[in-house]
């Protein structure tokens, strides 16, 4: 066999050797009552793929409320 055949043939079976589940999964950001609370606004309100992005925008609004009550003096 030629020297390219070969290396053809071993990148293609170390290509196929890192299918599947080779790889660990994603982390995924802990639940917080924000993302709860964004997470079923959004499921509601959705039913689309844009469902991922709604999610991420109402968590940060929450966060960003929750600071802000937080930074205010109580009189």
């Amino acid at each position: 066999m030629k020297p390219i055949a070969v290396l053809v043939v071993l990148c293609c079976a170390a290509a196929c050797s890192f299918r599947g589940g080779d790889f660990a999964p994603e982390s995924k950001e802990p639940e917080t009552p924000c993302s709860l609370e964004a997470e079923s606004f959004c499921k509601g309100s959705l039913s689309s793929a844009d469902l991922a992005t709604c999610v991420k925008r109402e968590t940060y609004r929450c966060e960003l409320l929750e600071q802000q009550q937080s930074e205010k003096p109580e009189p």
